[in-house]
């Protein structure tokens, strides 16, 4: 039996590697899409993932291919909850501020660019289980002057 090939690439050391990422440490990223998006009309889509090991939430990245700008009356506001592993889980993840929602002071969508979702100051709020359900949830309030096409939600967990 032949070794196993060497990669070409050099290796980051690991304080290294710790360092550049904020110390996340070891990380999984998953990411979600849905081509059909964002609808204009008001009320909740939602997307689910499964966490992929026992660790923290580390962040969450949210883009779509078209620009939203804040509105008093006509946004979407963004939230994630831990469902657990029964599904009765209601601990929102993140942050309950206007930085997660497309209101006047919110946040502004950039067509074809990431927006940064803040999480939970609450660390405890953080915390999953290998299988946890979560429940990643946008809600349209009024109505949007055009859909959010192409979503994609990037999330990140730290071991």
């Amino acid at each position: 039996m032949s070794p196993a090939p060497v990669s070409p690439a050099p290796r980051m050391p690991f304080m290294q590697a710790i360092n550049e990422d904020n110390g996340a440490g070891f990380r999984k990223d998953l990411a979600l899409f849905s081509s059909a998006g964002i609808p204009t009309a008001a009320g909740p889509t939602d997307l689910y993932l499964l966490a992929p090991e026992d660790g923290n939430l580390h962040s969450v990245e949210f883009s779509t291919s078209a620009a939203l700008a804040p509105n008093a009356t006509n946004y979407v506001t963004f939230t994630l909850v831990n469902l657990g592993q029964d599904g009765l889980g209601v601990m929102n993840m993140l942050e309950a501020s206007l930085r997660n929602n497309t209101q006047i002071g919110g946040a502004n969508i950039v067509a074809n660019s990431r927006l940064v979702l803040p999480v939970s100051a609450l660390k405890g709020a953080l915390v999953v289980k290998a299988g946890d359900r979560l429940k990643f949830t946008t809600t349209v309030t009024g109505t949007l002057g055009g859909a959010l096409p192409n979503v994609n939600v990037l999330f990140r967990f730290a071991s």
